[in-house]
């Protein structure tokens, strides 16, 4: 029995510091704007807030984020922009228009800019049937 109360009492105490979004309750997640950052993992997979990675595609993604804003309408960070095995690019990224699925807000528009490139326009959502991450 003193075990069990161990484990409970440590469980919570977790619980009081903060776990991640993805381990809360369905109603707790739905406050957050997330970003969908498993651009290839099935509709509507990996909700998350201040992630270090989001994922576009195959060998597609900008890693390594350092997030300097994120609120109820816009989250604003820098990452490493992979377009594939090798190549990439310091960048930075803007996410706006947030958007609802379900109960869970999520930001829809992504925009990555770098100096010395071109910007790329996102956009997560369904087309056609099929969810995930589309150039605009």
């Amino acid at each position: 029995m003193r075990k069990y109360q161990i484990i409970t009492a440590a469980i919570a105490a977790l619980g009081a510091v903060g776990l991640p979004t993805a381990a809360m309750p369905a109603a707790q997640a739905s406050t957050s704007v997330v970003v969908y950052a498993c651009g290839m993992a099935g509709n509507w997979q990996c909700p998350a807030v201040r992630p270090g990675e989001v994922g576009f595609g195959a060998l597609w993604d900008i890693a390594g984020l350092r997030w300097t804003h994120w609120t109820g309408g816009s989250a604003y960070g820098a990452g490493k922009y992979w377009l594939g095995p090798g190549v990439g690019y310091r960048a930075d990224i803007a996410l706006t228009d947030v958007q609802h699925h379900g109960r869970q807000r999520y930001f829809k528009n992504a925009l990555i800019t770098a100096h010395g490139h071109r910007a790329v326009h996102l956009w997560y959502g369904s087309n056609h049937g099929a969810v995930g991450w589309w150039k605009a």
